[in-house]
């Protein structure tokens, strides 16, 4: 039960009246979708997602990005999306710079300042404008869910120890000197659950199961 539910339910037999069923209020889920927030700028933060009276989160992503939506879902496996401005590569400031994960090294995803190689993890791959949205994925039903607490602390770890504040305007101002973004080097990072090490390869502890939901991205 959630505290509203507790508190509700706490009320109802108070005045005599029969305990509350565990899906009066609906599960957390339906009240909410568990996402993360990366403004420009600013530290990663939890959030929740309302949905709309249909069940989507489509107008609060918009929101949220100040815009039509773009997914970047090849940072962390099928299971985690990145939502982006469409137009945020013309219109947006540079937020965060990309370094190859685990997941996209053995995928074989191609440089992409000259495409010449394959990246190895750590290596930098692009720049995403604006604010980013981290919402999990469910590619069994093509629906969104909720961030499991492996995914959100990974997210966490990713865009506050590798990807950090100001690192898309600083791998942007570098190019536009001609001078090649740095790798990040995960041989001087530790190996507890937030560090850089963790964030970027696919089996990082605490990794806990996905559940399922039934919201709709739309």
């Amino acid at each position: 039960m959630n505290r509203a539910r507790v508190e509700l339910s706490a009320f109802i037999q108070n005045e005599g009246g029969a305990p509350l069923p565990e899906d009066a209020l609906g599960t957390p889920e339906e009240q909410g979708i568990r996402a993360m927030l990366i403004a420009t700028g600013e530290p990663p933060r939890e959030m929740t997602l309302l949905p709309d009276k249909n069940g989507s989160t489509l107008k609060p992503l918009q929101a949220l990005v100040g815009g039509n939506i773009e997914t970047f879902d090849i940072a962390f496996g099928e299971g985690v999306s990145l939502y982006v401005n469409e137009e945020g590569l013309f219109t947006c400031p540079p937020n965060r710079a990309i370094f190859a994960t685990e997941e996209m090294a053995k995928a074989g995803y191609l440089s992409q300042l000259d495409y010449s190689k394959v990246v190895e993890m750590g290596d930098f791959y692009t720049v995403l404008n604006g604010d980013i949205v981290a919402v999990g994925f469910d590619p069994e039903t093509g629906e969104s869910r909720s961030l499991t607490d492996g995914e959100t602390a990974r997210v966490e770890g990713y865009f506050t120890v590798i990807s950090r504040p100001g690192s898309g305007a600083k791998a942007v101002d570098d190019i536009r000197h001609g001078i090649t973004p740095g790798s990040y080097d995960i041989s001087v990072e530790s190996h507890d659950c937030t560090s850089g090490r963790n964030a970027l390869a696919a089996d990082a502890p605490a990794r806990d199961a996905p559940g399922k939901d039934n919201q709709n991205i739309g």
